[in-house]
């Protein structure tokens, strides 16, 4: 159970997740109980370690999880990269801490922006029947990168979140 000070006052009164290989996105909306007052936590949690780094946090009016999520095809990342300068410095740290993949372009880029953080997904072709997919933390404030996890992903499977 992670212990969220501002929080213990409060109920939780919806959740969502996306699962990946080694980790576990989860949002949750926690209604305080005296102000009535939603406020949406967004974490990750560590299957290995079992910890959980809460990565978001924000008011919000509705009892119902939002994420807002862009997804870029491989023609997009190029032109994403002037609009969205911080996907050059996530890209730049995914080929730094996994060189096999310098050179290589995502096929698919997904983008969920959060109000202290982006999540940054990637997933880069590595042969015909497989692929990588890099999940990301882009911190806005900081404009540090930190990688949640690399893990292999068929080439059939396409990318599906849902929230």
């Amino acid at each position: 159970m992670v212990s969220i000070p501002f929080l213990s006052n409060s109920v939780i009164v919806s959740s969502s997740s996306a699962e990946y290989t080694e980790s576990v996105k989860v949002v949750s909306i926690f209604v305080n109980q005296a102000t009535s007052q939603p406020t949406q936590v967004v974490a990750i949690f560590d299957k290995a370690t079992q910890d959980v780094q809460v990565i978001d946090t924000r008011n919000t009016t509705t009892l119902t999880t939002e994420v807002k999520k862009d997804v870029y095809t491989a023609a997009e990342v190029t032109s994403i990269q002037t609009t969205l300068p911080q996907i050059a410095t996530v890209l730049l740290q995914i080929q730094t801490e996994y060189p096999r993949l310098v050179g290589l372009t995502p096929s698919t880029l997904v983008v969920e922006s959060l109000t202290q953080v982006q999540v940054v997904t990637a997933i880069f072709e590595i042969s015909p029947t497989l692929n990588t997919q890099v999940v990301t933390l882009y911190n806005t404030t900081s404009g540090n990168t930190t990688v949640v996890e690399s893990s292999p992903v068929e080439s059939n499977i396409v990318p599906f979140y849902y929230e």
